[in-house]
């Protein structure tokens, strides 16, 4: 309905700005400065096949189903084209490996026939969540077959489920969310495919994979040992949880709140350039009035307060310290680049005793599993004879790889 009312001239602006449900209806429908590569590769070829003033669509993209047109096309800026070489390789090679993947998968099919129940993957349909987040439904079984690949590999509901959870913390609206899921569900099967061919091929009873596998059942072994009888005598009491919160009150401190203002961009490019205007003193308001393509453009950018976590990422880890004025470095990716300054901060003290107490028990037991294991092993050193072949001891070395050619990726040395 809305391609037949843009074809017989509805103004493209308005019509985006009435009926658009993604971030790009404040600005009229206007995506700015996209290059090919940041692109889906099918939306690309569409889009760069066009000519300007040409409408397309719907076609389904991560926002929903679109409609298209392009306004202009800018020539390329050859004197970029050194500096992006090695991004461009990595993109070729990846891309190329893609596609290998899938061809591979295309043959294994027909070797490894996969049945796919649409209901059990059906039920795992789209959801808004009570802080506004999409998630897919949760199953009610998760040991549910979704899918059978060959006689012997199956998906459960429980990854499925997993796995859209994992993809969908980047989709703004369920019509995205549906868009996606055949992809997730496509890389889970084609994983699926390999697994089973490598076992059909018996690559599992290589001595090198068996010699790994070994080495992994080993090291769970002592581990569930460890676990059931040496961490099954360690008790931890209360007074001894008290006492630890007492001799070590300051690094309980609560994280900050801080209250942020974000302004999104299309581009990188753009959203450097708004980072550097609100670094040089420009007013958040109307920078994101004017420029954001996020829901939070009508208020201002006021993003709220928001209370940082330690060990997350980066961007948690600087705001945990970061003053009032901060600006933190354009983050995201192509199409949703968002920009964060920090508008006010407030401590929150020291947390009580009764937070964290199931934190300080776990602490107190590590303290505690740390001594017990060093006296164990000192124990068992003390029943066993111990011999060191000291002269193939000195024959090992460490160097390092022959230098690589740049781009290709990888540091590091080899043991030998």
């Amino acid at each position: 309905q809305l391609l037949a009312e843009l074809q017989n001239g509805a103004n493209m602006e308005d019509l985006a700005k009435a009926k658009s449900v993604d971030p790009y209806r404040l600005r009229g429908g206007l995506v700015v400065d996209i290059v090919k590569f940041d692109l889906q590769r099918d939306i690309g070829a569409i889009v760069f096949s066009l000519d300007p003033g040409e409408l397309h669509g719907p076609i389904r993209t991560d926002l929903g189903w679109s409609i298209v047109r392009v306004e202009s096309f800018a020539k390329p800026d050859e004197t970029r084209f050194p500096g992006l070489q090695r991004d461009l390789d990595a993109l070729i090679r990846q891309r190329k490996a893609l596609a290998a993947r899938e061809q591979l998968a295309n043959k294994l099919t027909e070797k490894h026939p996969v049945v796919i129940d649409q209901e059990a993957v059906a039920a795992l349909a789209p959801e808004r969540g009570p802080d506004g987040r999409i998630l897919p439904k949760r199953p009610t079984d998760p040991e549910a077959v979704v899918a059978r690949i060959g006689n012997d590999q199956v998906l459960t509901a429980d990854e499925l489920f997993a796995a859209l959870r994992d993809r969908w913390k980047r989709v703004r609206n369920p019509a995205a969310a549906e868009a996606s899921a055949p992809i997730v569900l496509s890389r889970l099967i084609r994983q699926k495919l390999m697994l089973a061919e490598t076992l059909s091929r018996g690559y599992d009873e290589l001595p090198e994979v068996e010699r790994r596998a070994r080495a992994l059942e080993t090291e769970l072994l002592i581990q569930d040992y460890l676990e059931n009888i040496l961490a099954a005598k360690i008790e931890v009491t209360e007074e001894e949880k008290l006492a630890y919160y007492e001799e070590r009150r300051e690094e309980f401190h609560r994280p900050p709140r801080v209250r942020l203002g974000q302004i999104t961009s299309a581009t990188l490019e753009e959203s450097e350039e708004i980072a550097k205007q609100l670094g040089g003193g420009a007013d958040l308001a109307w920078l994101a009035k004017s420029r954001s393509i996020d829901r939070l453009a009508e208020s201002g950018g006021d993003r709220g307060w928001y209370v940082p976590q330690a060990g997350v990422d980066d961007f948690n880890a600087e705001l945990m310290e970061a003053p009032v004025g901060t600006v933190l470095e354009p983050f995201g990716e192509p199409e949703n680049w968002v920009v964060w300054k920090v508008l006010h901060r407030q401590e929150q003290g020291i947390y009580p005793y009764s937070e964290i107490s199931g934190n300080l028990h776990d602490r107190v037991f590590q303290e505690k599993f740390a001594v017990a294991l060093d006296e164990f092993i000192r124990l068992l050193r003390s029943r066993a004879e111990i011999e060191v072949n000291e002269e193939a001891l000195r024959s090992l070395r460490i160097e390092g790889s022959r230098a690589e050619p740049e781009g290709e990726g990888g540091h590091g040395g080899h043991a030998h």
